[in-house]
This record gives structure tokens, sequence and C-alpha cells, in this order.
């Protein structure tokens, strides 16, 4: 749900957050708008949670960059501040991570996992997030879907194709020589 129309800076949006009544909720900065976002339901975040799995391990051991998780956020354009699923961005582009701030940096690699609740209403934000991001031409954008059981690949802003649950996700020049199979990211329903 939208919380108010007005435009907030990215310094009056950390203000909202830090304000007492906001400590236990989630929200995103679209078009400077502020956007509620409502927990994802366990196996979107499960699914979450495993391509952070496989990217963290990877990073780590090449030496490659951070990688953070849905609660950290980052300047994607003046107006976005939004908090992907999963992230990566390189040394090379960023040494250390912020700690006082958003990152002012957009990531390498952006990763949103499509909720069963985001679908119910998707230009509130998903579609609009995905057009932030082409615009912002973020080198690597992975929009998940568990059902159907799917990968959307954008590169620099540009749809690439739809990797199915039979395909293998590849990091291209943004993790060289990363490899995922997207079965690998789907948790079998017992």
């Amino acid at each position: 749900m939208a919380v108010q129309k007005t435009r907030y800076s990215s310094a009056e949006f950390i203000e909202f957050l830090n304000l007492p009544e906001n400590a236990d909720r989630f929200f995103e900065r679209i078009d400077g708008e502020i956007i509620e976002h409502m927990p994802s339901f366990p196996y979107a975040s499960g699914v979450g949670n495993l391509i952070l799995y496989y990217i963290m391990g990877f990073v780590l051991e090449n030496d490659l960059g951070n990688v953070t998780g849905e609660q950290g956020g980052y300047e994607v354009s003046e107006e976005d501040t939004f908090a992907p699923d999963v992230a990566f961005i390189s040394h090379a582009r960023q040494a250390n991570l912020p700690n006082d701030k958003f990152n002012p940096v957009p990531p390498d690699l952006a990763v949103e996992v499509v909720s069963p609740s985001d679908l119910a209403d998707p230009k509130r934000r998903i579609q609009r997030k995905l057009e932030k991001y082409k615009a912002a031409r973020i080198p690597l954008l992975w929009y998940v879907y568990s059902d159907p059981q799917m990968v959307d690949v954008y590169r620099n802003g540009e749809f690439v194709e739809t990797v199915g649950i039979d395909g293998v996700l590849d990091g291209y020049d943004v993790l060289p020589g990363f490899k995922l199979p997207v079965a690998k990211i789907f948790p079998k329903k017992r």
C-alpha cells in the first residue's frame, strides 16, 4: 500500500524509516514515493535464501565483492531505493559497503523473487521496479518466479531470456564462471 503520495529524498526516507512506528515494517522508495512491502511467503523467501547461498559461496570463494540479502538497500536512482532479495557488487566498483546509509552504488546483480502477493497487483511494485532497474541499466537482473518455476534474465536493461526449471543461470561477466541450475533454487514440495 502507498504510505503517502509525497516524494521523499533519500535522507528523508531514512528519517521516515527511523520513526518508532516503522521499526518492524519494510519499505522501498519508488519514484520518490514510499511503498510498504509486505513480508513474502515462506516458499519465496526460501528461494531467495537458496540463491543467496549459492552466490555468496561463489563470491567468497573467488573474493569478488560483497553480497547482500533482502534488507540491503541500494539507491538505484535519485528517486528509487530498492532492497533486492539478493544483490552483488564487485570490489572493483565498491571496496566496502556503507554502514550508515543506503548503498549509493547500484548493484552489479540484483535478484528479485516475485511472490504470489506481488502477482496480485504486479503494476504496483514489481513492474515499476523492473522499469527502474532497466532504466538504471543494472548489469545483470534476475526476476525469479516460483510458479511457474522460471527466471527472466536482463542484461544492461535488456531482456535476454527466460530460463526454465531445466535451464542454468549464467553469471556472465558480472560473476564470470558462475553457473546455477534453476532446479537447485526451487525446493521440492513434498
